[in-house]
C-alpha cells in the first residue's frame, strides 16, 4: 500500500485467511511508529495555534498546537508538543526578538516538526525551528479585533467607569458549582481573617466547552433581573488549559459585560491566561482565590477608612469639648460682674417702661372714653325711630307709611321706599351714611318713550305692582313677581309684560350691622326681555291723532274712534 503523503509502501501483516492478524496493544502502537517513521518525513513545516504554553524547572517548553473552525470557533484539531530546552533557550528569544511578540497562548506560528509516536505517551511534534515572519496568531488577532470592536461603539472601558462599593458585601458568582474554584472563593470569603460577612449567591453556567457564551450570558441576565440584591458580580473558573478559555474571547459576552450595570471581577484563568472578558472587566484578578482576596481587601480598606474616621471624631469631639470647657471657665468667671450690670440695666429699663406704660394707658383710656362718648351718641342717633323720623322727613312722607311698607313687604329683598329721588336727596344720603344705616340708593330702568303720548292708548305704561296686583300674580301660580317691581298697566305694556319684561339679576353680599356690604358673595346676570315690533306707521298715527285733537276741541268731545282706510286698495 502506498502512502499518500510520503508515496513510501506500507506493508500490512495479514494472516492466511485474509484477517489481520491478532496484535497486541503494544504491537499496534509500534506498528503506527514504524509506520510513521516509514511514511512522514523526517522534518515537516506546520501551521498551527499555540495553546497552553508552560515551560517546567528544567527548561523544558511543553504545549499544545490547535487548529479551528473559522466560523464556529471550535477545535477541529489538536496536538500535544515539545520544546526541548536546548532548542528552547535559542528558539524564544529569537522569536520574540524578531516579531515583539511574547512567546505564548493564541498566537499563530509555522513551525518545523518532527512527528513522534510513542508506544506509552502516543503522538506528539517535537519543535526544531520556528519561522518568526509569520503572522500574528488568530486568537490574539481575534481578541484585538474585538477590543477595537469595542472601543469603536464606545463601550470598552463602560464598566471599568463604574465606582467599586465600598462595602462589597452582596456578590453574585458565576461559575460552574463543581468548579474548584468556586469552592476556593466561598472558602476564602467565608473564613477571611478580618471576620468580615459575606453574602454570595452562586449563578450556575458552564465554564468551558461550546455552551460558554450562552450559558455565561443566560446567567448574566438572571443577575440584572435582581440588580438591588447585589453590589457585585463575580466570574470564576480557574486553571485549564488556553484552549479551553475560548468561549471567554467572544463579542456578545464581552459587550454584555463590558455594559453591565454592576461591577464585574473576573478570575477565569491562571497568570498566563488571559481573555477578552478581563479587558472589559471592571478588575481582573488571577485566580479565584485572587478575587475573594480582592473583595475581602476592599473591605479591610473600607474598615481602615471607618476606623481613622472614628478616630478624628474621637480626637475632633474631644477637642471641641476642651474648648467648650475653657469657655465654660472664662463664663464662669464672667458671670457675676456681667449679672450685676445686666440686672442694673433691667431696673432702669423697667423704671422707664413703667414709666412709657403708665403715661400710654392714660393716653389710651382717654381715647377709649371718647370714642365710647362718639359711639353712645351714634347709637342714640341710630334707633328705629329716630331713623325712621329722619327718613320720613328727608323723603316727604309719613312714619306711618313707611311702617306701612314695611310691614306688608316678606323675603330678604330691600323694601323700596320711594321712587323717582331728586338728585339732592341721593347726595344726602350718601354723605350722610351714618344717619342712615341700612338705607342705600338703588338704580332701575325707567320706561322711555320718545313719543310721548302718541299712541299711549295702545302701547300703555308701566308702573310699580301694587299689593292687589301682586296677591293676583301669586294666586295665577307666578311667583316671580315681587314689590318694587315694574310691570305693564295697560295695552300692548300688559299684555306683553311676561315677554318684554325679562329675567331680573341680582347680588348676594355679605353686610355688617350697619347694612354696608362688606363682601360680594355670588352674582345672578340678568336676562333681557324679548322684543316686540308693530307695525304702527308713526307720520300716519301722528297726523291722524291731530286730526281728531282739531275734531274732538270743535264738537266739545271727550273721546274719539278713527278708521284709517288706503282708497287705493281693493281689499
Amino acid at each position: 500500500m502506498v502512502c499518500p503523503i510520503c508515496g513510501k509502501h506500507i506493508r500490512i501483516i495479514c494472516s492466511k485467511d485474509s484477517h489481520m492478524e491478532s496484535l497486541s496493544l503494544y504491537e499496534l502502537n509500534a506498528l503506527v511508529r514504524r509506520s510513521l517513521e516509514q511514511c512522514l518525513p523526517d522534518e515537516c513545516w506546520v501551521q498551527a495555534e499555540l495553546s497552553d504554553v508552560r515551560t517546567n524547572s528544567t527548561g523544558h517548553c511543553y504545549l499544545e498546537f490547535v487548529q479551528k473552525d473559522p466560523r464556529s470557533n471550535s477545535l477541529i484539531a489538536k496536538a500535544r508538543g515539545t520544546i526541548w530546552a536546548n532548542v528552547f533557550r535559542l528558539l524564544k528569544p529569537y522569536f520574540e526578538e524578531a516579531t515583539g511578540q511574547a512567546f505564548v497562548s493564541g498566537i499563530k506560528v509555522l513551525v518545523q516538526v518532527t512527528v513522534n509516536f510513542h508506544e506509552l505517551y502516543g503522538y506528539s511534534l517535537t519543535v526544531q525551528d520556528i519561522d518568526p515572519t509569520y503572522t500574528l496568531g488568530d486568537m490574539a488577532r481575534r481578541r484585538r479585533e474585538i477590543l477595537k470592536q469595542l472601543e469603536e461603539e464606545g463601550v470598552l472601558t463602560l464598566n471599568k467607569e463604574l465606582d467599586m462599593p465600598c462595602l462589597p458585601q452582596r456578590i453574585a458568582v458565576i461559575s460552574s458549582p463543581t468548579a474548584a474554584g468556586y469552592g476556593d472563593f466561598c472558602h476564602q470569603l467565608k473564613n477571611n481573617s478580618k471576620g468580615f460577612f459575606f453574602y454570595t449567591e452562586l449563578f450556575p453556567a458552564l465554564m468551558q466547552g461550546d455552551r460558554v457564551e450562552e450559558s455565561v450570558l443566560s446567567a448574566l441576565d438572571r443577575v440584572n433581573a435582581r440588580l438591588s440584591e447585589f453590589d457585585v458580580v463575580v466570574i470564576i473558573r480557574g486553571g485549564g488549559a488556553t484552549s479551553d478559555l475560548s468561549g471567554f474571547d467572544t463579542y456578545l459576552l464581552a459587550a454584555a459585560c463590558a455594559q453591565f450595570p454592576l461591577p464585574i471581577l473576573t478570575g477565569i484563568g491562571h497568570e498566563r491566561d488571559d481573555t477578552v472578558l478581563d479587558s472589559v472587566a471592571h478588575t481582573r484578578v488571577k485566580t479565584p482565590t485572587a478575587a475573594a482576596e480582592f473583595l475581602i481587601e476592599s473591605m479591610d480598606s473600607a474598615a481602615d477608612k471607618l476606623e481613622m474616621l472614628a478616630s478624628r471624631l474621637h480626637e475632633g469631639v474631644r477637642n471641641l469639648l476642651q474648648q467648650e470647657q475653657r469657655k465654660l471657665s472664662g463664663y464662669k468667671n464672667r458671670i457675676p460682674s456681667a449679672a450685676y450690670h445686666r440686672i442694673s440695666d433691667a431696673k432702669m429699663a423697667l423704671l422707664t417702661v413703667r414709666k412709657d406704660v403708665v403715661q400710654a394707658v392714660t393716653s389710651s383710656l382717654f381715647r377709649h372714653r371718647h370714642r365710647l362718648e362718639l359711639l353712645q351718641q351714634r347709637l342714640a342717633d341710630a334707633s328705629p325711630e329716630k331713623l325712621l323720623a329722619r327718613l320720613a322727613t328727608l323723603l316727604n312722607i309719613s312714619v306711618d307709611e313707611i311702617n306701612e311698607k314695611i310691614s306688608h313687604h316678606s323675603g330678604f329683598d330691600p323694601v323700596t321706599l320711594k321712587i323717582d329721588v331728586p338728585p339732592e336727596i341721593v347726595t344726602i344720603i350718601e354723605e350722610q351714611q351714618d344717619l342712615y344705616p341700612g338705607v342705600f340708593i338703588d338704580t332701575k330702568p325707567v320706561r322711555n318713550y320718545i313719543y310721548k303720548y302718541e299712541g299711549a292708548h295702545a302701547l300703555g305704561y308701566v308702573s310699580e305692582i301694587s299689593d292687589s296686583e301682586l296677591e293676583d300674580k301669586k294666586k295665577a301660580g307666578d311667583d316671580s313677581y315681587k314689590l318694587g317691581d315694574i310691570i305693564g298697566k295697560f295695552g300692548l305694556e300688559k299684555y306683553y309684560d311676561k315677554y318684554l319684561r325679562g329675567i331680573p339679576g341680582g347680588e348676594q353680599v355679605e353686610v355688617d350691622v350697619t347694612g354696608r356690604p362688606v363682601q360680594r358673595l355670588g352674582m345672578k346676570n340678568p336676562v333681557s326681555g324679548a322684543s316686540l315690533t308693530l307695525t304702527i306707521d308713526h307720520n300716519l298715527q301722528e297726523a291722524t291723532e291731530k286730526a281728531m285733537d282739531e275734531v274732538m276741541s270743535g264738537i266739545n268731545a271727550q273721546a274719539a274712534a278713527a278708521v284709517v282706510l288706503n282708497p287705493q286698495c281693493t281689499n
